[in-house]
């Protein structure tokens, strides 16, 4: 069985994917990867040889037109997410919306504790903040 050139472009494409997978330790998405290059390589390789080297090719090609168009979008909208960092970083520059961070929950009492024949308590239960009021 030969494969096509489109078919052995998306098998290194996969394989460097698994490789980054590796290189990073996301285990866990190796399998799916390495499965979802498997099937794409076999249906590259169909389409290849049924329909043509052409139609494998577009169907290849289409992928990274949108990673073409993602890339051009943030280019494009670039200046204005900077704007937008750049006006919220300036809080000092008297604008009546910014407003400090109000301070974390302060305790008005200590907390309760709990009699001995509770059980079976959640571990996300959080007994501090019973009896938490935020000051102004």
């Amino acid at each position: 069985m030969t494969f096509c050139p489109a078919a052995i472009t998306t098998a290194a494409l996969f394989t460097a994917i698994v490789l980054i997978d590796l290189a990073k330790g996301k285990y866990r998405y190796i399998p799916f990867h390495a499965l979802g290059g498997f099937f794409c390589v076999l249906g590259l390789n169909f389409i290849c040889q049924s329909v043509g080297d052409a139609a494998a090719w577009i169907l290849l090609s289409i992928p990274f037109l949108f990673i073409l168009l993602g890339l051009f979008l943030i280019w494009w909208s670039g200046p204005v997410i900077v704007a937008a960092v750049q006006q919220a970083d300036s809080c000092e520059d008297a604008q009546p919306s910014c407003q400090p961070t109000p301070p974390a929950c302060t305790p008005t009492a200590p907390p309760p504790t709990l009699p001995a024949s509770v059980t079976n308590v959640p571990l996300s239960t959080s007994i501090s903040t019973i009896g938490c009021r935020k000051t102004t």
